[in-house]
């Protein structure tokens, strides 16, 4: 496990890496303000994949249940009956998506996103596809190969982006290499839906589970990005752009999680928090000192790596990207509760923490950014970070201690 660890981070490492040099990249090659409309872009996609990663959540539960009892026909007959059901559903709603991108661009009084936005909506049924592939991946714990598909999808949007905007697309260009990913990631379902495994009734059943994982997931992405919308609407798209470089640079802290869910989370779903309990103490607080390093090599060298990553200019954001640092990190441990919560069938207090949480972030939003700034947007977050954590560590304390 200790192998299969380190490799899964050290490819959500590299897939990070990849991730920032599109943004270092961006800084340098497109205005803050048109920066900043690209922040915006990339955040109105990930909130409309939100159901994706819940998809990949409850499959890879399921998938690790009947990879411990051997059940590979049960297996590939649910990965065929949710990847025709995904993409009919997600087609439908790209649809709506790239009919609707008028009034996305109103939202925003700005005519030249309705392009970007239409460009986006043909990648959506292509990053449901690629969650289907992971949740199978990462259920039968083949993390080698998850692992590859981490590094790959960020390289190759690094890649296309690139190619396009130094033959003069600019944000069209940033935002094609967004979608040119999933799209060829997805091809890698074919040969699992397509392969002969006889009958199987075994289907995961959409109720309550999935009702409230998706639920908390969406409200936990908009938690994520809903400071950069605070601040774009009353600082502007240049202030955002400054923002955006301080909030995506700290959620390393947050993303820093991601190798160790990649590898910790199907076996999670093998264990019981009755029968397992000194096992799962000492893999979250393994998890926690994980976290806590990243976490100290930000606050030791912030200034350093504002400046390597987006250069000087962006230091103006420098007293928010500390604050957001503390927040991503209270949160990061949040995230590693919640993964262990979803894995024991555990999902009604995440949703109202997660609920109470945005609630809280929208009215500290609504009064510290006007006032405070960008500063005033990373205060907001720490707070509610702090309100998500504390209730949650106690719920954790009473599952296993």
């Amino acid at each position: 496990m200790l192998i299969q660890t380190l490799i899964a981070t050290l490819a959500v490492f590299l897939g990070m890496v990849l991730n920032y040099f599109f943004h270092f990249y961006m800084t340098r090659t497109l205005t803050p303000a048109l920066y900043g409309e690209l922040s915006v872009l990339i955040a109105i996609f990930n909130d409309l994949i939100i159901p994706a990663g819940v998809i990949q959540i409850l499959l890879t539960r399921e998938i690790a249940k009947l990879d411990k009892n051997r059940n590979q026909k049960g297996i590939i007959n649910l990965i065929k009956r949710y990847t025709r059901n995904v993409f009919l559903t997600t087609l439908f709603v790209s649809l709506l998506v790239f009919f609707s991108s008028y009034f996305f661009a109103r939202i925003f009084n700005d005519n030249e996103l309705v392009m970007p936005i239409k460009i986006l909506s043909m990648g959506i049924p292509f990053a449901f596809l690629v969650s289907i592939v992971k949740a199978y991946y990462q259920g039968k714990e083949k993390s080698n190969f998850l692992s590859a598909l981490v590094v790959i999808d960020p390289l190759l949007k690094v890649c296309v982006a690139i190619f396009l905007i130094s033959i003069g697309f600019k944000l069209l260009g940033a935002v094609i290499g967004l979608i040119v990913s999933p799209i060829i990631l997805s091809l890698l379902v074919l040969p699992l839906i397509m392969k002969k495994c006889g009958n199987s009734k075994y289907s995961l059943k959409i109720g309550k589970s999935f009702a409230f994982v998706l639920a908390t997931q969406i409200i936990l992405m908009f938690f994520f990005y809903i400071d950069l919308f605070f601040v774009r609407y009353y600082l502007g798209a240049e202030q955002a752009g400054y923002y955006n470089a301080a909030s995506i640079t700290s959620k390393v802290i947050a993303y820093s999680t991601g190798g160790l869910s990649l590898v910790l989370y199907p076996k999670y779903s093998k264990m019981s928090a009755k029968t397992d309990k000194n096992r799962i103490k000492r893999i979250i607080t393994k998890s926690i000192l994980f976290i806590i390093s990243v976490f100290t090599v930000f606050m030791l060298f912030p200034r350093l790596i504002i400046s390597v990553f987006y250069t000087e200019k962006y230091l103006v954001a420098l007293p928010a990207f500390i604050a957001l640092s503390i927040g991503m990190f209270l949160y990061a441990v949040f995230r590693i509760f919640v993964d262990f919560m979803w894995s024991q069938k555990q999902e009604f207090l995440p949703f109202i923490l997660s609920t109470f949480a945005l609630i809280l972030d929208i009215v500290l939003l609504n009064y510290l950014v006007p006032k405070y700034g960008l500063l005033g947007g990373a205060m907001s977050t720490v707070l509610t970070s702090a309100a998500l954590l504390l209730p949650a560590l106690v719920a954790i304390k009473k599952m296993i201690f």
